[in-house]
């Protein structure tokens, strides 16, 4: 239909967006204001001049883009996630479960940086996922007008498509995550041997 491609749009866009519902908010205001003290012969106008300061006050919402260096330290990895959460900030409940999953994942990962040194597949594929892949998928999502996001087209809606997507990276940051924390394990059950043997005790020492 006509209007609903017109929605898709640009305005449909707008419609959805923070300077819009700041304007919105503001020009609702000015509404009650005339109805309850009244605002004189131009509160039209009134109301128009709120919505307008409204939508120019608010910033509009910024591109998620995430760039990441090659062999990127985990300070820049961190503010990358740190600047994914902000965006994630801004998904429906339906889909903010995978995607807080795999922000935890990806933190722990950072937190543990330094020990994917030996990896640079993990590492390298870890840079993906906090450069490329994730911010693609939400930045994608969150240019949708909302009303478009829960439509079901071809059997699925971006929506479901979204929650697939996230599930999937999750699932590869849990597996890297956990292969981190199994070398650390190694590690340590390595230094337990190291120093039984070299401390133990035989049976004739006094």
């Amino acid at each position: 239909m006509a209007t609903s491609k017109f929605m898709d749009g640009p305005v449909g866009r707008y419609v959805g967006s923070r300077k819009n519902l700041a304007g919105t908010a503001l020009g609702v205001g000015a509404v009650a204001a005339q109805l309850t003290v009244g605002l004189g012969e131009f509160w039209l106008a009134v109301v128009a001049g709120a919505y307008a300061v409204g939508a120019l006050v608010m910033p509009g919402e910024p591109p998620l883009t995430v760039t990441l260096g090659a062999g990127a330290p985990a300070q820049e990895v961190e503010q990358g996630v740190a600047k994914i959460r902000r965006a994630a900030a801004r998904l429906e409940p339906g889909t903010r479960e995978p995607a807080d999953r795999l922000l935890v994942a990806l933190d722990e990962i950072v937190a543990r940086w330094d020990e994917l040194a030996g990896a640079p597949e993990q590492r390298y594929l870890v840079e993906s996922i906090v450069g490329d892949y994730l911010p693609t998928s939400l930045r994608r999502y969150l240019d949708l007008p909302r009303r478009v996001r829960v439509e079901v087209r071809g059997g699925t809606s971006p929506q479901r498509e979204l929650v697939a997507q996230l599930e999937l990276l999750a699932e590869e940051a849990g597996r890297i995550r956990d292969a981190v924390y199994s070398r650390a394990l190694d590690a340590l059950d390595d230094h337990g041997r190291f120093l039984r043997e070299k401390f133990k005790r035989s049976e004739l020492d006094l």
